[in-house]
């Protein structure tokens, strides 16, 4: 559970009000911070709440017949790498956040986490993941099955914006994920749980979506294992001995980083705080008063210091606030406030002004600000350029594949709009899954695709009236001996370049296309099947001393809106690339 405290500091009145243009000198400061921190009041789960739930899924899991256990019904040394990915869709440091462990001091009113360290609380049974805010939440954040397993408990249809706690249990899935083990995901979204008890399901599937449900006081996912009753902590350190239960362990954050963010006119004095939305503006007028920029930060260490830089369009310096300590004793493991400031020349001088947020000396943040004479109704830009990578690189086909979101954490869109990522999933070029949510990942689940078939995600960032350009990844599961990237700069009515790799040096390769998916025998390789119905082919290379390969070819203006369908083959050996999948813009 987790739990919001605020700082209010002392600030002058006239920071209260929007105040005319003129020659006053630049000021401003910090107008609130707020905490986030693990509470001690009966953790997420109520001790009543809990007896009720465990009753329920022992319950289901006789009547699954999957009540048997390890020999003595304890607890045994569970395999390294258990788990291959966090089961709360997005990334660290970006749009969620690592933030309570298990306790693992069993004294009683003592407590400390994996590390050794404060982030959990006396009896926390699991690991805490914040989202950002309320408008994520509405968004959807998916809470996928971090492992293959069967359910044994849900319920839903309970509040999901809970910020003073409940006794009630909330939204949750429980799984049986088999040999004792039991994981509970719980503080779902109301009416989001997609499973019922009895389903068997493969890593990766969706269960439902983060929310405040429950026992919370901040949407997040409070994410449990049991091994015969006893509770584990995949995280591990000095406090916890031994393999990790992950197969790549996330890193906890202990140095400072900006999870988002966004400037405004408004005056954030008077509006609600993190995690109900906040004003987001990619304009500032002449006649506006102060400037101002809320924030989700982690890892400040004791004694922080912040600068606050603000460059002209010609840049130029207009104002530099110097060192500005924040008086921190401790490190703050996750908080959010605002700064505001009155700039005279953003009074004055339009065109796009950047404030450059430096904490203890490193710049983490260059926010555009457009200062114009007057704002314009309706004024809005698409979403920033995006990457996009599959994990993990060689995949077996019971595994899970997550498609995760290369942006920055806070100027992702120069308007600051809150996004959605459409994910397209296709499996030798038919759509698998399609799904848009606010995560920065996605996952296609265990058991999708076969071995020798060819995945490809394919994800475009909107702001719900624009949309940016396209970015995909692929990947051939077992491998593929030559791999083919998305063409560059990827629009019609140009030349465009589609790279290829791994193949002999020297090798002759040659790139095919089709307007649809089939199936078409490769000339002089008998048994090799392209997966391209009617090919033709688009250019001819020769593979250079390290196996690289440009086709570059002129794409028609036609090809506009047209989806099409490439692969690369190299005769001598007989072999062939990944299918892309690509829509020209």
């Amino acid at each position: 559970m987790l739990t919001i405290i605020f700082l209010l500091l002392p600030l002058p009145a006239a920071v209260f009000t929007q105040e005319p243009a003129g020659d006053r000198p630049a000021h401003g400061g910090l107008g609130r911070v707020t905490l986030l921190r693990n509470s001690p009041a009966e953790g997420c789960i109520a001790p009543a709440s809990r007896a009720w739930i465990d009753a329920a899924v022992r319950r289901h899991r006789e009547a699954l017949g999957l009540l048997a256990s390890r020999p003595g019904g304890g607890p045994s040394a569970l395999a390294p790498g258990l788990y291959t990915f966090y089961p709360l869709a997005g990334t660290f440091g970006a749009d969620i956040q690592l933030g309570g462990f298990v306790d693992l001091d069993p004294a009683p009113g003592a407590f400390h986490d994996f590390e050794c360290g404060v982030r959990s609380y006396d009896g926390h049974a699991g690991i805490d993941t914040p989202i950002r805010s309320f408008e994520e939440q509405a968004l959807g954040m998916p809470v996928l099955a971090a492992r293959a397993g069967t359910v044994v408990f849900t319920r839903d249809g309970r509040p999901d914006m809970n910020l003073g706690g409940s006794t009630d249990p909330g939204n949750l899935v429980v799984l049986d994920e088999g040999g004792g083990r039991l994981a509970y995901y719980f503080h779902l979204k109301k009416d989001s749980v997609a499973v019922s008890v009895g389903q068997v399901l493969s890593a990766g599937r969706l269960l439902g979506l983060a929310a405040s449900s429950g026992n919370s006081f901040y949407p997040h996912l409070h994410f449990e294992v049991r091994d015969n009753g006893v509770v584990y902590e995949p995280f591990a350190g000095p406090c916890r001995p031994g393999p990790s239960g992950w197969l790549e362990q996330p890193q906890v954050q202990h140095s400072f980083r900006m999870l988002e963010g966004a400037a405004t006119w408004q005056d954030l004095f008077q509006a609600q705080p993190l995690p109900w939305p906040q004003p987001r503006d990619g304009d500032f007028a002449l006649g506006d008063g102060f400037v101002y920029f809320w924030f989700i930060a982690e890892g400040l260490p004791p004694n922080g210091v912040w600068r606050h830089v603000f460059e002209r369009p010609d840049g130029t310096i207009a104002f530099d606030s110097g060192d500005l300590p924040q008086n921190n004793p401790i490190e703050w493991p996750w908080f959010n406030g605002f700064w505001y400031f009155w700039i005279p020349d953003m009074h004055s001088i339009t065109g796009t002004w950047h404030w450059r947020h430096i904490v203890n000396g490193v710049e983490h943040v260059r926010s555009p600000i457009e200062v114009v004479a007057a704002r314009v109704p309706g004024f809005n830009r698409a979403p920033l350029p995006i990457d996009v990578e599959l994990e993990p690189a060689a995949p077996a086909p019971e595994d899970a594949i997550l498609c995760r979101v290369l942006t920055d954490a806070v100027v992702d869109d120069p308007d600051y709009d809150v996004l959605t990522y459409r994910y397209t999933w296709t499996v030798d070029g038919v759509v698998a899954r399609a799904v848009e949510h606010a995560a920065h990942a996605d996952a296609l689940p265990g058991g999708s695709a076969a071995a020798g078939q060819s995945v490809q995600c394919t994800v475009r960032a909107s702001d719900s009236l624009l949309e940016g350009g396209a970015a995909l990844d692929v990947l051939v599961l077992g491998g593929a001996p030559l791999e083919l990237a998305a063409p560059e700069p990827g629009t019609a009515g140009t030349a465009n370049t589609w790279p290829l790799d791994g193949a002999a040096a020297g090798a002759a390769v040659y790139l095919a296309y089709a307007l649809t998916p089939g199936s078409a025998n490769v000339p002089g390789c008998p048994g090799l099947i392209a997966r391209l119905g009617s090919p033709g082919l688009a250019d001819g290379a020769v593979a250079d001393g390290g196996g690289h390969a440009d086709f570059i070819v002129q794409v028609p203006a036609a090809a506009a809106g047209r989806t099409l369908y490439f692969q690369a083959a190299t005769l001598a050996s007989c072999e062939l690339s990944n299918l892309l999948v690509y829509t020209f813009p």
